[in-house]
């Protein structure tokens, strides 16, 4: 890995409240990114959320209904530089949510050190698999996951648009 990202610390937001509100503007930018899913689906735009979302922001760092989940935030510094989340879907599977870095810290290796964060709180939390889905006009992060192991599976989930659904072992 480059420089940069030895200066990356990969953290629990639920150990940094002070980080909520960036995290949440953070989130925020990538849920209304004009190719993510939520705009494909009708479901924001124009910086409006649509209401389950805006409550998840305002709940942040509480991820998961059961309480069996994280939300991770890379820093630099006083910079956030990236996010993503595992919820649980059931006893042994989690799902990876909200992963993003922004454009100007891709490529400098802080969504693998997010990746691997979560895949340690993951074991932690019990889980066996982890899955995700990403939308198939997102080709550089899905060779990105596959980089990270992650393999193409069955979707748990289905959606308007297409998507390509992903899992990894964790054990």
């Amino acid at each position: 890995m480059g420089e940069i990202s030895d200066s990356v610390e990969v953290v629990d937001l639920s150990n940094w409240p002070e980080l909520v509100p960036n995290a949440q503007v953070l989130i925020k930018e990538f849920l209304l990114l004009d190719d993510s899913w939520v705009v494909l689906e009708g479901l924001g735009g124009n910086g409006v959320l649509p209401d389950f979302l805006n409550e998840e922001l305002l709940n942040l760092p509480n991820c998961s209904p059961d309480g069996r989940g994280c939300v991770a935030v890379a820093k630099i510094d006083s910079t956030l530089a990236g996010t993503g989340q595992i919820r649980s879907y059931n006893l042994s599977i989690c799902e990876l949510k909200r992963m993003y870095v922004p454009s100007k810290f891709q490529s400098l290796g802080i969504g693998k050190l997010i990746v691997e964060f979560l895949k340690v709180k993951a074991v932690e939390l019990g889980f066996d698999q982890m899955y995700l889905d990403v939308t198939t006009n997102r080709p550089g992060s899905i060779l990105f996951y596959s980089s990270v192991g992650f393999r193409p599976c069955e979707a748990l989930h289905e959606y308007r648009m297409p998507v390509v659904s992903m899992k990894m072992e964790l054990i």
